[in-house]
């Protein structure tokens, strides 16, 4: 695994200089001399690659944090430390962890399906974000049905508003409510 770390550099003299060069390529490409073809397939091809590099990142994110490597080396969370050295919001530093680590260790194939590009991060995070330690064996099971639902390219429906509609996301949410004693409803229990 040595070999697939990079130097945290930025310049791309690691292993992610492969993703760095091409980057770096594709932003000095003058989108006005593409064909109508090439650019839909640049476009296509990016969104790809961001899903893809979107799961990396929310992983290698979620280890960062679970090692605690911020807090030893710099003194301060994960979220600072990336906002004060990237630039990012905290606010969505955090988030993304977050769904890393629900993703990773809860919703396998949901993760599997970003990092092959199938689904975007966010609607993946959308799903993750609902999850919590009562209802996790309930999400895990219906991810098949949840990727049917997200995958579809559901056009001008949004991620929330699938959700809402979703009977699979529905019952997991539903086992996931609290109720009057502040406990989680139990999946045989009926209001």
């Amino acid at each position: 695994m040595g070999s697939m770390v990079g130097s945290g550099s930025g310049d791309g003299s690691g292993s992610t200089a492969g993703v760095i060069t091409t980057a770096r390529v594709l932003a000095g490409v003058d989108a006005k001399e593409l064909s109508d073809e090439e650019c839909l397939g640049m476009v296509d091809d990016i969104e790809v690659a961001r899903r893809s590099l979107d799961a990396t990142s929310a992983g290698v994110l979620a280890e960062v944090d679970r090692r605690g490597l911020c807090d030893i080396r710099y003194g301060t969370a994960t979220g600072v430390w990336f906002e004060r050295r990237h630039g990012r919001s905290r606010t969505a530093v955090n988030r993304e962890i977050r769904a890393g680590r629900r993703l990773r260790a809860d919703l396998g194939g949901l993760f599997a399906a970003v990092a092959a590009g199938e689904i975007t991060f966010e609607r993946a995070a959308f799903i993750a974000a609902w999850v919590n330690d009562r209802n996790a064996d309930a999400f895990s099971a219906a991810q098949q049905a949840l990727l049917a639902i997200v995958g579809r390219g559901a056009g001008m429906v949004t991620v929330h508003r699938v959700g809402r509609r979703s009977r699979p996301l529905r019952r997991c949410r539903r086992r996931s409510r609290p109720h009057r004693g502040g406990e989680g409803v139990d999946a045989t229990q009926r209001r």
